[in-house]
């Protein structure tokens, strides 16, 4: 990537142009897939330099979603940031954070109900659990490592910024030490 600072990029689904500044970064987010393989039927490396396929970021999302639900062992989104994405309820603004998309970032509730939809959609029924688990975990993540349950002063554990009882706390903790 080194080499292609201050360049463009094109998408190659919907043609939109890539800038990218000084440092090879890109307001638009893109998504570029890097393809080694096949035998040379579909890409031979031995004559020619490995290339990136770039995506816009609406079309990155896409072609994700295209690979299927087998996709999630190579690129987990729930280990992802949420993002500025465009709101149109608010007129005159650009971009707002939109709290819908998931990340380990977004611990709001809507956050959580996001991602138990996206991963019941990718995963079906056992999708919901490990999503809300995955959530959960990054919210409480240091308390979760740095406290045993035995401690007086184990902290309450939060879902979605609301504190559980501290009772609930231990007992959901205990369930992770064990």
């Amino acid at each position: 990537m080194k080499d292609k600072m201050g360049q463009e990029f094109i998408c190659c689904t919907c043609s939109k142009v890539i800038k990218l500044d000084e440092h090879g970064q890109s307001d638009d987010q893109p998504l570029y897939i890097n393809v080694v393989g096949g035998y040379g039927d579909m890409v031979d490396t031995v004559f020619h330099e490995n290339e990136l396929i770039p995506f816009c970021h609406k079309c990155g999302h896409r072609i994700l979603r295209l690979m299927g639900r087998n996709i999630i062992d190579y690129v987990n989104p729930i280990n992802t940031t949420s993002h500025v994405r465009p709101y149109k309820a608010i007129k005159g603004k650009k971009e707002v954070v939109s709290w819908w998309h998931f990340g380990w970032d977004n611990v709001t509730l809507r956050g959580y109900i996001s991602a138990c939809f996206h991963y019941f959609r990718l995963l079906g029924f056992k999708g919901v659990p490990y999503a809300f688990k995955q959530v959960f975990e990054n919210e409480n993540e240091r308390e979760l490592l740095n406290k045993s349950t035995r401690s007086s002063d184990f902290p309450i554990l939060t879902i979605a910024k609301i504190k559980l009882p501290k009772w609930y706390s231990v007992i959901i903790a205990k369930k992770y030490e064990g």
